[in-house]
C-alpha cells in the first residue's frame, strides 16, 4: 500500500500534536471547572 505524501509531512504531524495538546488542555480545564463548581456548590464546604 503506497503511503500518501501529506501523511508523512512533518507539518501535518506537528499540527496533529498541537491539536491533541490543545484538546488535552481544554479537557483538563473543563474537568477542573466542574470539580470546583461542585465543591463550591456543596453547602458543607462553605465556612
Amino acid at each position: 500500500m503506497p503511503s500518501s505524501g501529506w501523511l508523512n509531512d512533518p507539518l501535518v504531524a506537528k499540527l496533529a500534536s498541537e491539536l491533541l495538546g490543545l484538546g488535552a488542555l481544554i479537557l483538563m480545564v473543563w474537568l477542573t471547572q466542574g470539580s470546583l463548581i461542585r465543591r463550591l456548590d456543596a453547602p458543607d464546604s462553605r465556612s
